[in-house]
Parts: C-alpha cells; sequence; structure tokens
C-alpha cells in the first residue's frame, strides 16, 4: 500500500466517512422515527426528552459500555416509553442509504484510494446497516470500517480519530473526511486532515463528488 505525504498534491490517499447524514440517511426526530417503525404517536405521547440522562446513556450504548438490554431498560424508563417501543423507534431512526454511496466508493477504490469509516453509532444499528435490505451498508467494501461502539471513543475525542490514522498509517491532509457534524469536521480539521461538510438535507454522494474535485486540484477545506 502507498503511503501517501500528509501535504502532497493531488487527492488524499485516505477517505473517510462518517455514516448518519453522509451514507446513510436519518430521521429527523423522534415522531419520524415512530412513523418509520409503522408505531402510533400515542405511544409517545408525554416522552420525555428533555433529560439530560438520556444522552448519557446513548453515550454509554455507543462506546460499548453499556449493553443494548440495558441501555432500552433505563433509557425507557427515564422517557416513560416502553422499552420495547424504544427498540422499535430506535431501529427505525435509520431510513435508508443514500443513493450513489456504493458508486462512488466503487470508483474511489478503482483509483486506489484507501477508504475508511469513522461512525458514533451502537451494535443494534451497525447490525441494521450490515444486513440486507435499503438501510445495507457494504462495509466489506471499506478497507477501515471504525465505529464508537467497538473503539470505546466517541467523536470528536481524539482518540477516535487517532484510531483512523493509526489504522490507515496516514496522518493530516493524506485524509480527507466527510461528516455532517460541525463539531467533528472542526476535530478533523484541528488534526489537519481535509475535510468535507456534508448537508444531510441534500445530496451527499454529489456533494461529495464535487469536494473530492476541488481536493484533486489542491484545494484543502470544505
Amino acid at each position: 500500500m502507498a503511503r501517501f505525504e500528509p501535504d502532497a498534491p493531488g487527492p488524499p490517499g485516505v477517505v473517510c466517512f462518517d455514516l448518519g447524514g453522509v451514507v446513510v440517511r436519518l430521521a429527523g426526530s423522534l415522531a419520524e422515527a415512530a412513523a418509520h417503525a409503522g408505531i402510533d404517536p400515542s405511544a409517545l405521547a408525554g416522552a420525555r426528552l428533555e433529560l439530560g440522562d438520556i444522552h448519557e446513556l446513548l453515550f454509554g450504548l455507543e462506546t460499548g459500555s453499556m449493553d443494548e438490554a440495558e441501555f432500552f431498560d433505563r433509557a425507557g424508563e427515564v422517557m416513560g416509553v416502553d422499552p420495547a417501543i424504544l427498540r422499535r423507534v430506535h431501529a427505525a431512526w435509520i431510513i435508508e442509504r443514500y443513493p450513489g454511496v456504493v458508486e462512488l466508493w466503487r470508483e474511489l477504490r478503482e483509483r486506489g484510494i484507501v477508504l475508511a469509516c469513522l461512525s458514533n453509532t451502537s451494535e443494534p444499528h451497525w447490525r441494521i446497516m450490515s444486513s440486507p435490505g435499503p438501510r445495507h451498508v457494504p462495509f466489506g467494501m471499506l478497507d477501515h470500517a471504525l465505529a464508537s461502539h467497538r473503539l470505546g471513543h466517541h467523536k470528536p475525542a481524539d482518540e477516535a480519530f487517532g484510531a483512523v490514522e493509526k489504522a490507515t498509517g496516514h496522518q493530516g491532509g493524506a485524509i480527507g473526511y466527510f461528516d455532517d457534524s460541525d463539531i467533528n469536521i472542526d476535530a478533523a480539521r484541528r488534526r489537519g486532515w481535509r475535510v468535507g461538510h456534508i448537508d444531510p438535507g441534500g445530496d451527499p454522494a454529489e456533494q461529495m463528488r464535487l469536494t473530492l474535485a476541488r481536493w484533486g486540484n489542491g484545494e484543502r477545506g470544505a
């Protein structure tokens, strides 16, 4: 595998992707996810979403420090929602894979570019994305599939981004990164990565193509 120098001209040697909002479309709200799950809105009436505890529980699930059974039981109690219903809503949060992503990955692989993902996600969502269907993500096309629940680190922690550098042997401008989160984009930029900010409400594959073209012309920023 060729090693690309951080400040070399042309495209990056590694292109790394966030998943939610970049590769797969996510629900924008609890109500939208419930609708996709076929759940009557009345089952979520009065759900308490403003409590900070749910974010701590989700962090535990997404860093692998809490198993899913405990997460749904405790989150259901905090939110005032039946854990079984919450499990269905959580599963429905991933709606579909964005069109054009697989074709883009195939083209990049043919150009000899190393592909990776770095995502804050959980084991239940990873299973969904690994299974056949409209939400399937072909992780086998990636050279490195990195996720918070396996790494034990959650973006924007330095350790999460450092895991990509360690896995690929690349750093700085040799890595191009796509994410829909300002916080994560800023963290990647601080490491010297080239960054592309994705609008999940648009066409992520087309946005990435345009950014890759700019990188190929020597531009580094989003």
